[in-house]
């Protein structure tokens, strides 16, 4: 369906804290859940060999550029528990890692492996071994769920036999580099508008519940395993022709040059891709034409654009508002008001994003939307998924680089509406050879 545009370029908008729902499909594993296994595992390795250092090689996997996602979510997790992280010349040891998606099951997953390798390249199967064993619980319970009804006997569709299982089907999505439109396949199943709030009285039954998550998870499924996005026009897409979320990337040749739309086309998997070449300053335009208001989690590679925000809160909620009919161009890491580290395709990452894992050849942008409500009813859509606990609201800033706006308040749900990735090459960086000059 074609949707005329409300609104063109407008301003930033605005950044919101709130105190979101948190529950999540029945026995989903986060990824959050996954680092910690993994973290946990490398800590009591160590810890039992006097070590407390230790270098984290790449997460390799799909073509989407997310490793880059758990390569800092380990960081993160090694740090927190006393781990040192080393360069990889001065380290004794190097935490290496792979995952996969699997979408052959009942619902998608990601399979997690993480290996240790010493500084003479072998790898140390010991940890290996017992990193397995201390993930087979949570790999049984994927196991005994996931088989599908329908398959032959013997079949390993939906199984996970090494490592540690991602469930959450948000991560999941975000992992896949994955485009879908969950809101249609939730509404077409329950016939009903998924996006009005319900009283207590009117809460969902069991049986739609299970109706609209196996909608959810076939409608995921199939964008993992059939790739596709709808052309709105040459520069803005959506995840299908119903949904009323667009995006737009924009670029400049050079910082301080004009930003101008860049045609979005089709890669050799039918995925959205976008032709950013090195030096490009860009920026990414979300645009809601639908009549209720989002909150819009951006991510580069995985990681949320509020990452490095200052107020905590802020960074924990993670999310944008765009209201209702109306767009907003966000142009880099949201650090305070005052402070945006612009996005810049670059073979070396400066300013904040130094400070995340190694960007991949192949990277993604990935806007995942949310519904965004005021007082404590969520809609139905976020009920049916999540279980629609009530949920008290935050109060935040407007923030960001040329916005002006007031103090909002808002909720949002845990359940996206959609999800829309656009894929774009990073230059390969550097070799620092002697003799090399190195770029300014």
């Amino acid at each position: 369906m074609s949707r005329k545009l409300l609104h063109t370029l407008t301003l930033l908008p605005a950044l919101l804290i709130l105190a979101g729902l948190n529950t999540s499909r029945a026995c989903a594993n986060t990824l959050d859940e996954a680092v910690e296994s993994v973290s946990e595992s490398v800590r009591k390795y160590l810890a039992e060999r006097g070590e407390d250092g230790i270098a984290i090689g790449p997460i390799s996997g799909p073509k989407t550029g997310t490793g880059r996602l758990i390569e800092t979510r380990l960081t993160d997790a090694l740090k927190d528990k006393g781990i040192k992280i080393l360069d990889e010349f001065d380290a004794k040891w190097e935490l290496r890692g792979s995952f996969k998606v699997d979408p052959s099951g009942n619902f998608p997953f990601v399979g997690l492996n993480v290996m240790l390798f010493d500084s003479n390249g072998a790898e140390l199967s010991a940890f290996r071994e017992r990193f397995n064993q201390e993930t087979a619980e949570a790999r049984q319970a994927v196991n005994s769920t996931n088989t599908p009804t329908d398959a032959p006997a013997g079949s390993d569709a939906g199984q996970i036999t090494t490592g540690v299982p991602i469930t959450e089907s948000t991560a999941v999505a975000v992992l896949a580099g994955a485009t879908t439109d969950l809101q249609s396949a939730v509404q077409e199943t329950t016939n009903d508008s998924v996006t009005a709030p319900v009283g207590d009285t009117q809460t969902p039954s069991l049986p739609d519940k299970a109706k609209a998550r196996a909608a959810r998870d076939a409608e995921l499924k199939d964008a993992i395993a059939n790739p596709t996005f709808h052309v709105v026009s040459p520069t803005a897409i959506a995840a299908s022709d119903t949904s009323p979320f667009h995006v737009e990337i924009l670029a400049a040749e050079t910082p301080g040059n004009p930003f101008r739309r860049l045609n979005i086309e089709k890669d050799g998997e039918d995925r959205a891709f976008v032709p950013l070449t090195e030096g490009n300053q860009y920026g990414v335009h979300v645009i809601n034409t639908a009549a209720f208001d989002v909150g819009v989690e951006l991510l580069i590679d995985g990681i949320n654009t509020l990452e490095f925000a200052e107020d905590s809160l802020n960074r924990e909620t993670g999310k944008w508002v765009i209201a209702a009919g109306s767009s907003g161009f966000i142009k880099g890491w949201y650090v305070n008001p005052n402070h945006i580290d612009t996005f810049v395709v670059v073979p070396d990452q400066q300013g904040v994003a130094a400070t995340l894992g190694r960007p991949q050849q192949i990277g993604t942008i990935t806007a995942t939307i949310y519904p965004a409500f005021e007082g404590d009813q969520a809609p139905a859509f976020e009920q049916l998924l999540a279980g629609g606990k009530k949920t008290r609201g935050g109060t935040g800033k407007g923030a960001a680089e040329g916005f002006q706006g007031a103090l909002l308040k808002r909720n949002y749900g845990t359940q996206p509406l959609a999800i829309i990735s656009v894929h774009y090459n990073n230059p390969v960086p550097p070799i620092d050879l002697p003799g090399d000059t190195l770029p300014e």
